[in-house]
């Protein structure tokens, strides 16, 4: 029941969004319409409106700096929408107050949470209780509108299906005539019938032509032409289905006014773009005719009930007048004009159909950092909830897989991720998004809940989830035995597997190349890479993470299995591997160096080294993320290469060797001190314009040795200050 209830809530949040959004847009199609009413034809007109239907049934829009709602609140944070906050706060412009009012909430908050009492910062209020109540007064409305346009769909369904098939032969031959004369190839079958008082399209799958009884004695083999024209023209532009994509966004939008207004436009413009069709196959000399058989259908035959399953010749008498104007003026349309109208429409689809991109602070996060020691350490996500007091320790309430595995938080504000991190807050310099964090102790456990800021928070305003981490104790590392010297000595690789059990002496499992070639344990504690190792523990420096490694004889050999403890080990809180490494005989005491790939200096590929600092006045500046490619050569100015979201959105590189990001840079190399991982940088000029690529080196770098792979970016150009 809470999934449902949530989601019912998620559902409204979307439909009130696209709602607001949609006052935008109308007003600009409208002012269009109202500047080029005379110069664009009415298929145009149509389309035009046709957009704004569309817009209200897209469930997602991308973020871009095209958007008209870059101009707009909606779907901001400036708007005003600050979940969880008093009134005042959430409007207050000293930034210091709205802070320790932020801090004071956050504290009753964390009170409340902790005695069980939680359900919210504040007690709501009116507004609050009507805003909870809004979703379900939304639903039932959309459940009414739905089911009476059902309901009223399949009675005509079913009284049409009674009635038998026309078989005046005349009348069916000029039908047969037009259908050749607008190259129409789709079966109709015509229906003489009681059940509708205007000639009507029923149908788009298996259509239908009604006429209501009488109709062809009334009109004369003339006029009743122009009625199958008109409807064939229905079917050929595929109408019924458009007016069903409006019966959806009435039903969506049934509280918004100017639905209903756009959506009586749309039907308007669709009558006349078809009796311009029709016009345009007839003949100038007719129009005068075809106007007077509309008038005489009006003057007949009353409206028909509006169905979305129907659309008929006569739908809305409130634009008849317009309609018979236009019918008798016949205008024809330069094609400049529809070149225009074709150009208008891309531009509109491309800024309306987009979303604002997220309104949060440009500037640098300049919050001072505070040092949270309960914070520092390793967090491995166990679920993500609405909010805090949905978590049950052992009760994962999230369905499917965690997008975010864990976080370490290190000291100094790095963090294992892309954020930043000072007491209570994280921030994220990709998207200049900052979130807080508030840290439980549940049952006897650490548990972190992390605000997670997505565009849903920084564009559309809705209040943020949470993560829930647990934190994870480091193993007690023993303490060492000074009579324990069988791991003293060189070792070199020569298998990878997934647990000891796996190995055979002579037997490869790992398929690739060992990355790690060996190693060498010191008597004193140390190795020739960077772990240290007491007794039977591996310790990793970075994450203070130890693993037990094993020693055993086989065939005359010692092997050694070896845990790799990887970012899958200390942040996502997998099982380690193990490197198999067989002990080189007779070098028991001798030092020597870490057998693997190396970048030309004896050291890991893609491992830091100490570097001083050599300033690069061509890298400072902002640079933002365009493509992600295999090698430098594959990148192409203008073709993107990479389909998916570009992880890393940018990045600021200052005078003083730090970054916006967790790396700080030396002329070539981007350092990360929490991976303690470094990586080249090159620019190049294409066409003109400076691009950066940067080697991404994750754990297939470090790890697996394969090739790090490249970000590119491009120079952000400096905004001119006004003097």
């Amino acid at each position: 029941m809470d999934a449902l209830l949530e989601m019912l809530g998620e559902v409204w949040r979307w439909i009130a969004y696209s709602s607001a959004k949609v006052v935008v847009l109308v007003a600009v199609i409208f002012v269009i319409q109202l500047l080029l009413r005379e110069k664009l034809a009415p298929k145009w007109r149509y389309a035009l409106w046709m957009l704004v239907a569309v817009q209200l049934v897209l469930p997602w829009a991308p973020e871009s700096r095209l958007s008209l709602y870059n101009l707009t609140p909606f779907g901001s944070r400036e708007s005003g929408v600050y979940f969880g906050l008093p009134a005042a706060a959430a409007t207050s412009s000293n930034p210091s107050q709205l802070d320790q009012q932020f801090e004071a909430a956050s504290a009753a908050a964390a009170s409340d949470f902790q005695t069980g009492n939680i359900i919210a910062v504040e007690s709501p209020g009116v507004f609050a209780s009507i805003g909870a109540a809004l979703p379900f007064v939304w639903l039932l409305g959309f459940a009414g509108i739905v089911a009476y346009v059902i309901f009223q769909t399949l009675r005509m369904r079913v009284m049409v299906g009674q009635e038998r098939f026309l078989t005046d032969q005349s009348a069916l031959d000029l039908l047969e005539d037009c259908k050749e004369e607008l190259g129409c190839k789709v079966y109709l079958g015509v229906v003489a019938t009681d059940r509708v008082r205007s000639p009507s399209l029923c149908g788009f799958i298996r259509p239908r032509l009604l006429l209501p009884r009488g109709v062809i004695d009334s009109l004369s083999p003339a006029r009743l032409r122009h009625v199958f024209l008109h409807e064939l023209a229905h079917l050929k532009r595929h109408d019924v289905a458009a007016g069903w994509l409006l019966a959806v966004v009435q039903a969506l939008h049934w509280f918004n006014p100017l639905v209903w207004l756009a959506c009586g436009r749309i039907r308007a413009a669709r009558e006349e773009a078809c009796d311009a069709f029709v016009l345009s196959r007839v003949g100038g000399g007719e129009n005068s005719e075809y106007g007077k058989t509309i008038v005489q259908l009006l003057d007949k035959f009353s409206t028909p009930r509006r169905l979305p399953a129907l659309a008929g010749i006569s739908e809305d008498q409130s634009q008849m007048k317009r309609r018979i104007t236009m019918i008798a003026q016949n205008k024809t349309y330069p094609k400049v004009w529809s070149q225009i109208a074709v150009v208008l429409m891309f531009l509109i689809a491309a800024t309306a159909f987009t979303d604002a991109r997220g309104k949060t602070s440009s500037k640098k996060w300049d919050r001072a950092f505070a040092t949270d020691a309960a914070a520092v350490g390793q967090w491995a996500s166990v679920d993500f909830v609405s909010e805090m007091a949905d978590f049950k320790p052992g009760v994962k309430k999230f369905r499917s897989d965690l997008h975010l595995k864990g976080l370490s938080l290190f000291q100094g504000g790095g963090t294992s991720g892309p954020w930043q991190w000072s007491k209570g807050y994280l921030y994220h310099p990709g998207d200049k998004a900052e979130g807080r964090y508030h840290l439980k102790k549940i049952d006897g456990a650490d548990y972190m809940f992390m605000e997670w800021m997505s565009g849903d928070v920084t564009i559309r305003g809705m209040k943020p989830k949470y993560y829930v981490l647990k934190k994870q104790a480091a193993k007690p590392a023993a303490k060492m035995a000074k009579s324990d010297s069988s791991p003293v000595g060189q070792w070199k690789s020569v298998d990878f597997v997934k647990d000891p059990k796996n190995f055979r002496p002579g037997q490869k499992a790992w398929s690739g190349n060992l990355f790690l070639k060996g190693v060498t344990f010191k008597p004193d504690g140390k190795t020739s890479g960077s772990w240290t190792w007491q007794k039977n523990q591996l310790i990793e420096p970075k994450s203070k993470y130890s693993a037990e490694f094993m020693i055993q004889s086989s065939g005359g050999k010692t092997y050694m299995f070896f845990p790799w403890i990887s970012g899958d080990v200390t942040i996502r809180g997998e099982k380690p591997r193990y490197y198999v490494l067989e002990k080189i005989e007779g070098k028991s005491g001798a030092v020597g160096a870490v057998l693997t790939r190396t970048s030309g200096s004896g050291t890991h590929y893609g491992q830091a080294q100490k570097r001083s600092f050599v300033v690069d006045p061509k890298v400072v500046g902002s640079w933002e993320s365009i493509d992600f490619v295999k090698s430098v050569s594959d990148f192409t100015p203008g073709l993107r290469s990479w389909g998916g979201d570009l992880y890393l959105k940018g990045l600021q590189f200052k005078e003083n060797g730090i970054t916006s990001g967790p790396w700080s840079w030396t002329k070539g190399w981007l350092q990360h001190p929490g991976d303690k991982s470094e990586g080249r940088y090159r620019i190049k000029t294409m066409g003109g314009v400076d691009y950066l690529f940067m080697e991404w080196i994750s754990g297939d770098v470090t790890i697996r040795g394969m090739k790090p792979q490249h970000y590119v970016m491009r120079r952000v150009a400096k905004k001119e200050k006004s003097k």
